[in-house]
């Protein structure tokens, strides 16, 4: 089991399907992203030394707020729990069923799987509630 991987194998291919669909680089201030009253967007900023696996497992996700990465675990003693650790904000805290839209200002699908795994300093834009999301069809 890879606690670093970004999207099973068998979705890498959707990924970079996603980004052909003109899913374009962009910035992704808070308050563009969280379109819905239903829907919490808030701000993960997380730094990820050398040898540190960002330590969660994402399914790449279609819902009616565009593409993303849906959070399906959180390894314990990585990256992404260390700052749940010291987050004093539960509401702040990345958690299962969350939504990664947007990864150090960049929004395109593809970019952002490769941001997360080799960049040190992370911010993460993340949507929790709203709408459903659903993988992409295959």
């Amino acid at each position: 089991r890879l606690v670093a991987t970004v999207l099973p194998r068998r979705r890498q291919r959707d990924c970079v399907d996603a980004a052909v669909l003109a899913i374009a680089h962009s910035s992704c201030p808070e308050g563009e992203v969280g379109m819905s009253s239903d829907v919490h967007t808030f701000t993960v900023e997380l730094r990820k030394p050398p040898g540190v696996h960002l330590g969660i497992d994402l399914a790449l996700v279609r819902s009616s707020r565009g593409w993303g990465f849906v959070v399906e675990s959180i390894v314990d003693g990585a990256a992404v729990s260390a700052w749940n650790q010291r987050c004093p904000d539960p509401a702040r805290q990345l958690q299962v069923g969350d939504m990664i839209v947007c990864v150090n200002s960049v929004r395109d699908i593809s970019a952002m799987a490769d941001v997360l795994r080799a960049a040190e300093s992370l911010q993460l834009v993340v949507q929790r509630g709203g709408t459903g999301a659903s993988p992409p069809a295959l």
